[in-house]
């Protein structure tokens, strides 16, 4: 959620998408397919940055491990944390990435 332009971001599970809404207007603004998930393949961290209120740009895509499934971004402490579950012979971790504002 972004609180000074009111949008809010939802993402999905099933597909790489990424869905920003005004919430002042209660409207979908922009569609977004940016080429990566968490959904347990092999895939990426797809980081977007914003450039106004109604435009975003895809400025890297991070690979992460098989496996992946949930994440926490944790902005007080410039962090992203990534849950990897038990896969065959990898075992569970939790990923950890430095967040630059």
């Amino acid at each position: 959620m972004d609180v000074k332009s009111n949008r809010l971001f939802v993402t999905s599970e099933d597909e790489p998408v990424v869905d920003s809404f005004d919430m002042r207007i209660n409207k979908l603004i922009h569609h977004y397919l940016p080429g990566g998930n968490l959904n347990g393949a092999v895939g990426t961290i797809t980081v977007i940055q914003q450039k106004d209120a109604d435009h975003y740009e895809v400025i890297a895509n991070i690979p992460i491990k098989p496996g992946a499934r949930n994440a926490r971004l944790v902005p007080e402490l410039n962090k992203y944390y990534v849950n990897v579950s038990t896969k065959g012979p990898q075992e569970a971790q939790i990923l950890v990435y430095d967040v630059v504002p």
